[in-house]
């Protein structure tokens, strides 16, 4: 099929999630488990990747790496310059969960991101390894949607201090 920019022939490519510029780039991912780099002086498609997921939060771009968060847990770390997965952490999934998912924060060479889980989890970038886990919220009451404790704002980090938000009320 003949294919134009983000779109084949009427089949849209479901951007979502956000968009990051970083450098001379702009980065987007996509409902149909898509990340886009786009040179953002003339737009074109500088690479695509298929990422484990939809690509709901919007990418992040730190130590040379694009961090995307997909909506089957999975935190996948991209080379910034050809788009090649370098890592994938499987951030573990509950049966239920809402619809959208945490960009993750950077600091310290570590990639920190809320969960589906009512996690927050590191990860160490440059290798993609899991350092460490903190539930910030524990499921509660009587039906699958009572119990939902999804993280999927994107962690905030002062003076050494995460802070993280979960979907029932929890800090």
């Amino acid at each position: 099929s003949e294919k134009t920019g983000f779109f084949s022939k009427n089949i849209s490519a479901l951007l979502s999630g956000g968009v990051t510029a970083a450098g001379d780039r702009l980065y987007i991912g996509s409902e149909r488990g898509q990340l886009f780099a786009l040179n953002s002086s003339d737009g074109t498609i500088a690479w695509q990747t298929k990422v484990a997921g939809e690509a709901l939060s919007r990418p992040v771009v730190s130590d040379g790496l694009v961090l995307v968060h997909t909506s089957n847990g999975m935190l996948q770390g991209l080379d910034q310059s050809s788009g090649a997965v370098k890592w994938s952490v499987n951030l573990d999934m509950p049966a239920l969960s809402l619809r959208g998912e945490s960009a993750p924060a950077t600091a310290f060479g570590g990639a920190i991101v809320g969960g589906d889980n009512g996690r927050v989890s590191a990860v160490i970038m440059n290798q993609g390894q899991l350092i460490w886990q903190q539930r910030i919220s524990q499921p509660s009451g009587a039906t699958e949607i009572d119990r939902l404790n999804d993280v999927d704002t994107t962690p905030v980090i002062v003076n050494g201090v995460v802070y993280a938000l979960a979907y029932n009320g929890n800090l």
